[in-house]
């Protein structure tokens, strides 16, 4: 399958026909003359896209493409950066010669590094005022640039290079260990094992554990079977929290847990309620409502397709592994019985 295209200079009006281009992870269509993107709506796959230099003015069909990380709409006639807004993945946005003039709708891009937003409607103290939580957190805005004199009949602009996106490794790893009642963490090579959060601080049976590492909101969130309850903490172990306990909703048991940061939703399962379930909640451990209740025996790891819509889990008393859509529709027994026997932990590939 094609996952890099670039068609950049080539006169194009039209993109019609790349909707089905479903694999592509780079595209390049610079200096082109498209208006209208929707057909690249589809393409759900993409971290890298340049529409630099085209006439695009609805950006809205882009708002599907939530694995991008980098975004090129330099030179073309914008004025509603809203869209944009749904792309948290985003890391590097270019949205200069443009004809905007409020760019607050992506303080909420919270893994946002840098923003270009030179030759709009907009002054650079217009723009740190509002994105100011944001450059708070480490985000660079380039509002203005230097305009340099003619010369001759050529007019020279400065080339600004692109900022190199980092590769993400890994810089930790987090466990719990239930034998000694402990959450730790330590370098990938497993140098600097570090104790977290211990019996101490009241963990009793910590069983799964996920982590929210978006910039400025870095979290780790566990289950604990014998206290019944949620819990997260910041990723050295302070400022623990009780989000969902027996005091203010049906926990019992909870056992795997997955985050949804994009939507501000955690799912947990539950094998101590009866009758066993699914439940979600909002991050902060508000808005419980139960989310599968019906077939299960003993649910256990969990795990979030949040791109594709869909929640996997293992029950090892039913002997399956099922999903079902993150609006509660379309639950599907996807490994039989037949070939389990006491499946728990799930993980998904996702590329």
């Amino acid at each position: 399958s094609l996952t890099e295209l670039d068609a950049s200079y080539k006169n194009i009006e039209s993109v019609a026909g790349l909707e089905h281009a479903t694999a592509l992870t780079t595209l390049y269509l610079r200096g082109n003359a498209i208006t209208d993107v929707s057909p690249l709506a589809s393409l759900t796959n993409l971290h890298t896209l340049s529409l630099w230099g085209n006439k695009v003015a609805d950006a809205s069909p882009l708002a599907s493409l939530i694995s991008l990380r980098k975004l090129d709409m330099w030179g073309n006639a914008i004025t509603d950066v809203s869209p944009f807004a749904r792309l948290t993945n985003l890391q590097w946005l270019q949205l200069g010669d443009n004809a905007i003039a409020d760019v607050s709708p992506l303080a909420s891009l919270t893994n946002l590094q840098w923003l270009g937003v030179m030759e709009n409607a907009l002054s650079q103290h217009a723009a740190n005022q509002q994105l100011a939580a944001a450059i708070t957190s480490g985000l660079r805005v380039v509002a203005v640039i230097e305009k340099y004199p003619r010369v001759e009949t050529v007019q020279v602009y400065p080339v600004y290079p692109e900022p190199e996106i980092p590769i993400p490794q890994v810089t930790s790893i987090y466990w719990t260990d239930t034998g000694r009642d402990k959450i730790q963490r330590a370098n990938p090579d497993g140098s600097e094992v570090t104790d977290l959060v211990t019996a101490t601080e009241g963990l009793l049976r910590p069983r799964f554990i996920a982590l929210d590492l978006r910039r400025g909101r870095e979290k780790m969130y566990w289950t604990d079977a014998d206290a019944d309850t949620i819990k997260r903490a910041n990723l050295d172990g302070s400022n623990i929290e009780d989000l969902v306990t027996t005091a203010d909703t049906p926990v019992v048991t909870p056992w795997g847990i997955a985050l949804d940061v994009a939507h501000g939703k955690m799912y947990w399962t539950d094998i101590g309620t009866s009758p066993p379930r699914i439940n979600r909640a909002n991050l902060d451990g508000s808005g419980v409502e139960s989310f599968v209740t019906t077939g299960l025996t003993n649910p256990a790891g969990i795990a979030l397709d949040v791109q594709g819509g869909k929640m996997y889990w293992t029950d090892w008393g039913t002997d399956k592994i099922e999903r079902v859509s993150l609006d509660g529709t379309g639950r599907e027994e996807i490994i039989a019985a037949a070939g389990l026997n006491a499946p728990e932990g799930i993980a998904l590939e996702i590329r």
